[in-house]
C-alpha cells in the first residue's frame, strides 16, 4: 500500500509527537530560548548575533553629587547562538498509519520523542560540562551534602548572577535520592526543622 497521509492525519501526528517531546524534556526546559526566537532561518547561517542585557557604571560619591561625574555609557554587548546539529527519529510512514487505524500513535511516539530528546539533551549536558568556566565541585564526584548544592548558587551569586530569574541546579537522580538520606537528620533533635525553615 502507498503512503498517502491527508492532513486530517497529518495534524494528530504533530500535535501527538509535540506532546510527547514537551512531556519528556527536562534539562532543555531550564534554558531561556526567548531571544533566539524568530532568529534562526534557512538565511540567517550557522550562528546568530543577539543583544545582551545593558549595563551601566555605577558612580560612587561621598555626598551624593554626581554633578561633576562623568555619566555612564549605555554598555551593551552581544551573544552568539549557534546552529547545532538537526535530532531526528525516523520510521515508516506505514507504521504511523496502522498507528492512527489502531489508535495506538501514542504508543508509537512517545519512544521516539524520548529517544530524540535524550540524544538532545545528553548534548546539552555535554555542552554545558565543556562550556562552563566557572564551576563548583568536580565532575564525576557525587553530591553528598547540601553544602554542595549551596556551593554552586553561592558561585552563582558571587560573580554577580541576577536574582531577578530562577537558578538551576541540575544534578543525576542518584545524588537527589543521597541528598534526600541527609535531610533526615533534621529531625535527630528538637528545634533542628524550626531552625532550618
Amino acid at each position: 500500500m502507498a503512503n498517502n497521509l491527508s492532513s486530517n492525519t497529518t495534524t494528530p501526528l504533530a500535535k501527538g509527537f509535540l506532546k510527547a517531546v514537551e512531556s519528556t524534556r527536562v534539562v532543555s526546559k531550564a534554558v531561556n530560548t526567548q531571544l533566539l526566537s524568530g532568529k534562526f532561518n534557512p538565511a540567517s547561517g550557522s550562528t546568530v548575533d543577539f543583544k545582551r542585557s545593558h549595563m551601566y557604571n555605577a558612580i560612587e560619591t561621598a555626598g551624593g553629587d554626581i554633578g561633576s561625574s562623568t555619566k555612564s555609557d549605555i554598555l551593551s554587548g552581544k551573544a552568539v547562538g549557534t546552529v547545532q546539529n538537526m535530532i531526528t527519529v525516523a520510521t515508516e510512514w506505514s507504521t504511523l498509519e496502522e498507528a492512527l487505524e489502531l489508535d495506538e500513535l501514542d504508543a508509537i511516539l512517545m519512544p521516539m520523542a524520548r529517544t530524540a530528546i535524550t540524544k538532545l539533551e545528553t548534548n546539552l549536558w555535554t555542552y554545558m560540562r565543556n562550556n562552563s568556566n566557572l564551576s563548583t565541585g568536580t565532575v564525576g564526584t557525587v553530591a553528598d551534602a547540601w553544602s554542595d548544592v549551596q556551593r554552586a548558587g553561592a558561585l552563582m551569586e558571587s560573580v554577580g548572577v541576577p536574582h531577578d530569574s530562577a537558578w538551576n541546579y541540575i544534578m543525576n537522580p542518584y545524588t537527589a535520592g543521597g541528598l534526600a538520606d541527609a535531610q533526615n537528620g533534621l529531625t535527630a533533635a528538637d528545634g533542628l526543622v524550626r531552625t532550618a525553615w
